[in-house]
């Protein structure tokens, strides 16, 4: 990685608020996100940056400012972030160990290991107040032993016009978010990390049509998230943690 990070010291198109570009790991008309050299803390980062934003709007600011005190495990925790005048609006986080759900085919017990911990990461937040409003597979990292980590808190407003919409519940798209919409949003990306495939609108295709090695009892799971009606679904993130939890110690039994 040293002869990495020389190359990029050499090249000024590849610096960005004290951090230096190593790569892009996801691009999207509107965003990028990039692994990255953090030359202030010695340290690796993920840069996620919005060449279209010239300004970071004040609640991202106050959201930001407020998540950078937290500290939970597989949290991405902001460190700095501002506006570039040549790229745009960004925001430097740490970044985890492991791979993109978006770019990566896991076994299916390594995406339940990682969603239970996106699922529980996702609910202590929302716990202290912060709905994520933009979680996809490309906001997920998981590491081959199934460690699971979220980044993008605080970036709702900036990020969801370039999320696609297979992976933002109904009323989200109307204009209403509550911690059901967030187990909706880990529901579509758990389908996309035992499937590679976005779940469709409308009726949704069991998994275990589309990958085989999916347990009853995970397809279950994954469905009961993607009810079109909120009600009908894990009323928050941790109770969807808590059923994937009892999964991984007692298998196919279902509680009650």
């Amino acid at each position: 990685m040293a002869e990495e990070i020389e190359r990029a010291r050499r090249d000024p198109q590849r610096r960005l608020a004290g951090c230096l570009l190593l790569e892009p790991l996801q691009e999207t008309k509107g965003t990028v996100l990039y692994r990255a050299w953090d030359e202030e803390t010695r340290r690796l980062a993920a840069v996620r940056v919005f060449p279209a934003a010239q300004e970071l709007a004040p609640k991202q600011l106050k959201t930001l400012k407020a998540l950078r005190k937290l500290r939970a495990p597989g949290l991405a925790t902001p460190r700095r972030y501002g506006v570039d005048r040549r790229r745009g609006a960004y925001v430097i986080s740490s970044l985890p160990e492991g791979r993109l759900l978006a770019s990566f085919r896991f076994k299916p017990k390594h995406v339940v290991l990682g969603l239970r911990d996106a699922a529980r990461i996702v609910h202590a937040l929302n716990r202290r107040g912060f709905l994520h409003e933009a979680i996809q597979p490309a906001g997920i990292f998981l590491t081959e032993e199934g460690r699971g980590a979220v980044i993008d808190f605080g970036l709702g407003e900036l990020l969801a016009p370039y999320v696609s919409s297979r992976f933002r519940a109904p009323e989200v798209l109307r204009g209403t978010a509550d911690p059901r919409s967030e187990v909706y949003a880990l529901g579509a990306s758990f389908y996309f990390g035992l499937t590679r495939q976005p779940p469709g609108t409308g009726q949704v295709v069991p998994p275990r049509q589309l990958r085989g090695g999916i347990p009853r009892r995970i397809q279950e799971i994954c469905l009961r998230c993607l009810a079109t009606e909120p009600g009908e679904r894990y009323p928050t993130p941790g109770h969807l943690a808590s059923d994937l939890s009892e999964f991984l110690t007692t298998g196919e039994r279902k509680r009650g």
